[in-house]
């Protein structure tokens, strides 16, 4: 049944027209309405009638008022923004100090590392000559796959690498060299290994050449794996021949790229080679 309208406008109309005339988008003039501009800080509040003729009279203020709000968002973005800078500027700074602290640890391993070999070479020259009977000695390369990067395509002092030197019993001072692409073109791609002697303190008191028989592996890193074994036993011609010598005596293809890659001889990106010495 027929309705007066509830703002008392003067109408009458079905029940179930009510909310739709008096709704915003209705015709009743007495309804009231708040500004469409209300989110932007306009206060008015008024019926349908005084609503029209506040939009029609205040476009310049409701503008002000919209361009007070964009600013004032733009100075909370730029805000927000520089204080992102600021918090990507401090966790650069203390990623910087994390590798910083990281490259330290690393070189105190190294540095404990290399004094514990130096320390149990120590002792294996303290014992009396008829103790000893193997030497064995292990050479972690790691980044593998840089070092045969840089054997291929770098400056001819990136061919090889040498390990820490290392004595052996009674006193020779030697190192391991490796050529992860070979030593030469006519030996790529293989990796080569070599044994090498140089000055140490106690070249004056052992018999030169060096003449003992040794082993060179490359050692599969897996349960039960299957090493690459290489023996020399001497002469070895004119490699080992003094501490002066720069020649050294091993195996130029000691195994080929794609043999490292059929097992496990790469893990991690690192090869162990180990040295063994029968005193």
């Amino acid at each position: 049944y027929p309705l007066q309208c509830i703002y008392s406008c003067g109408e009458t109309l079905p029940r179930h027209q009510m909310a739709e005339h008096v709704g915003r988008q209705g015709r009743c003039p007495d309804s009231p309405l708040d500004c469409d501009f209300k989110t932007s800080g306009c206060q008015f509040q008024g019926k349908r009638r005084e609503w029209m003729e506040h939009m029609e009279t205040n476009t310049a203020s409701h503008l002000s008022l919209v361009a007070k709000e964009l600013t004032l968002k733009l100075d909370s973005s730029n805000q927000e923004l520089q204080a992102t800078k600021q918090g990507l500027a401090v966790t650069k700074q203390e990623l910087a100090v994390t590798k910083q602290k990281l490259g330290d640890t690393e070189n105190k391993l190294a540095n404990l590392e290399l004094k514990h070999l130096e320390e149990l070479n120590r002792r294996a020259l303290s014992l009396p000559p008829s103790q000893p009977t193997l030497f064995i000695h292990m050479w972690k390369i790691k980044n593998w796959s840089e070092a045969v990067l840089a054997a291929k395509h770098l400056r001819s002092s990136t061919k090889r690498i040498n390990s820490n030197p290392f004595y052996v019993f009674p006193g020779y001072h030697l190192y391991i060299r490796a050529y992860p692409n070979g030593d030469r073109d006519s030996t790529a791609p293989h990796l080569g290994v070599f044994l090498f002697a140089q000055r140490g303190d106690f070249d004056k008191a052992v018999k030169w050449p060096f003449s003992f028989l040794y082993v060179l592996e490359i050692v599969d890193q897996q349960v039960d794996g299957d090493n690459i074994v290489r023996h020399f036993s001497p002469p070895y011609k004119r490699a080992l021949q003094s501490p002066t010598c720069d020649s050294g005596y091993g195996s130029p293809k000691i195994a080929s790229h794609a043999c490292l890659q059929s097992r496990c001889y790469v893990k991690d990106d690192t090869i162990l080679i180990r040295l063994t010495v029968h005193l």
